[in-house]
């Protein structure tokens, strides 16, 4: 569903009765927590198989370079590593939130980073168009980015592990 652009599922019983409703970000709580424990775990056996190789490396490159596989297939994945090569969707910090809804929809995308002068000033979500803009009676023609976005967003750099991402968004 996410990969279609939803983030909701309805849960009904077996006869259609609504059960409830499925926010994916709620899963998300839950999958930090379990990957913590994986990485906790494969740190411990990282940091003992450190040991074992300084033991090791004038007995055998084999064994060293054994290790550093093992060592490069239980770290966590960085940014850099699942981010794909397009560029985010940018807008300049003046742009009418109309403009940007239209683009938005063009380019398949919810959010989007403001800048001027080619520096980050914010970022802008969908979720912004309808609880700041629409619901605050704003008028999405005459009403700038700059005036409804999230200004100064944390940020992570490419070697930001996911999982140190996935907390710092969980954290806010």
């Amino acid at each position: 569903m996410v990969s279609r652009g939803f983030r909701h599922l309805p849960v009904t019983n077996e006869i259609g009765d609504i059960f409830g409703l499925l926010d994916i970000t709620k899963c998300l709580y839950q999958a930090i927590e379990r990957m913590e424990r994986a990485f906790g775990l494969s740190q411990k056996l990282y940091d003992a198989l450190e040991g074992v190789e300084h033991h090791w490396v004038k007995e055998s490159s084999e064994v060293t370079d054994y290790l550093e596989n093992m060592r490069k297939s239980m770290s966590c994945p960085t940014l850099e590593s699942v981010l794909d090569e397009i560029p985010p969707a940018e807008v300049k910090h003046r742009t009418n939130v109309k403009e940007i809804a239209v683009m938005m929809k063009k380019v398949h995308t919810t959010a989007v980073l403001v800048t001027r002068s080619h520096t980050l000033q914010g970022i802008f979500t969908s979720k912004d168009i309808v609880l700041r803009v629409i619901a605050a009676g704003l008028n999405p023609e005459n009403c700038t980015v700059a005036r409804v976005m999230t200004p100064k967003p944390d940020t992570a750099t490419p070697e930001t592990t996911v999982l140190d991402a996935l907390k710092l968004m969980n954290s806010k």
